[in-house]
């Protein structure tokens, strides 16, 4: 199947029946074959299509004191109050002199977790592709930016390696209840 491109809103998913608990969490990520792809500087990463609820252009933000760098603070979504985490800051990526970025404007991820909305800020949605469970190593040995444990594997295709993330893995508990505090605030 071609790539589709993604235009900015809501993903309309199909309903979700009752998964059987029996199967891994991480399987399950990797049974539905289609990803959605994203890049912070020229890193393209990819996450399950529908743990993403929306894709939105960058919104203003209210900082919050005394919480970690990568969490930019809280912004009102239609009514909606967000957490807003940096990907770039949180994964330690820095920029090269000979990487510029200031073409595209940052967008935001959004995905529902245990704990609320949440906006993941990336640099540009690349689109929704589907990757064959085939074309993804889920032990790569290498050591990557991205915790293993948020790792799903490396997807290789026929012109890029895409890191494929779970990125409502990727805050802790301790980080998810802070932001909790603070969007509460």
């Amino acid at each position: 199947m071609a790539d589709e491109e993604l235009k900015y809103g809501v993903f309309n998913k199909p309903e979700e029946s009752n998964p059987s608990p029996v199967v891994s969490e991480i399987a399950t990520d990797l049974e539905n074959n289609r990803y959605l792809l994203f890049s912070i500087l020229d890193i393209v990463f990819a996450t399950p299509l529908l743990e993403a609820k929306e894709v939105l252009e960058m919104v203003e933000y209210q900082r919050i004191p005394n919480t970690t760098e990568y969490f930019l603070g809280i912004a009102n979504v239609r009514g909606d109050v967000i957490g807003i985490v940096d990907l770039k800051a949180m994964l330690n990526v820095k920029e090269n002199q000979n990487e510029q970025n200031d073409l595209e404007k940052p967008v935001l991820i959004v995905f529902q977790t245990s704990h609320g909305l949440l906006g993941i800020k990336v640099d540009a949605i690349r689109g929704v592709k589907d990757i064959d469970p085939n074309e993804i190593d889920t032990q790569p040995h290498i050591k990557a930016r991205v915790p293993q444990e948020y790792l799903l594997g490396v997807a290789k295709t026929s012109n890029q390696l895409i890191s494929v993330i779970a990125i409502k893995k990727i805050l802790n508990d301790d980080d998810m209840l802070t932001i909790k505090r603070s969007m509460a605030s």
